[in-house]
């Protein structure tokens, strides 16, 4: 969730800057598992810069809401297929691929952009622990464990 919410952070300064050309715009956000203050940390930005966030955990519900939105922020290509104003899809991920694939955003005009960069830290953490469960075996202690028996039989290795 952290990354999700750095990622819109960084799309914040384009949302910002699109925000000196016109009034009152509409973005949608398209997240789930946000916590209240997650929530309220985009609606209190987008307010500020004179958007209204709309924020949905059903990808139905937001493709739905997107329609009439400028902004969105989430991962598939089917907000692009009504919505008659957007001007920006920003992707939580790093790959697009799947939205480059889709007549859906063969539409003129609408700006596609990612995440990249945006979860790096944790794919680094997340490659070192497994990096160190492989190594020390874990896997396999942890069934020993679960079969409540007692093993000292497997060779461990250093990184």
């Amino acid at each position: 969730m952290t990354a999700s919410l750095t990622a819109a952070g960084n799309c914040r300064v384009i949302v910002g800057r699109m925000h000196q050309r016109r009034k009152m715009r509409k973005l949608v956000v398209s997240i789930r598992n946000m916590t209240d203050e997650q929530r309220e940390a985009i609606r209190a930005t987008a307010a500020e810069l004179g958007w209204t966030a709309e924020i949905y955990e059903d990808k139905n519900e937001a493709v739905a809401a997107a329609g009439s939105a400028e902004v969105v922020f989430g991962d598939t290509p089917r907000f692009a297929v009504d919505a008659q104003d957007l001007k920006w899809i920003c992707s939580p991920s790093a790959g697009v691929n799947h939205f480059t694939k889709s007549e859906a955003f063969m539409k003129s005009g609408v700006m596609l952009s990612n995440s990249s960069g945006a979860y790096g830290t944790t794919i680094s953490e997340h490659i070192l622990m497994v990096t160190l469960a492989m190594q020390r075996r874990l896997p396999e202690y942890q069934e020993k464990v679960r079969n409540k028996e007692w093993f000292r039989g497997y060779t461990i290795r250093s990184v």
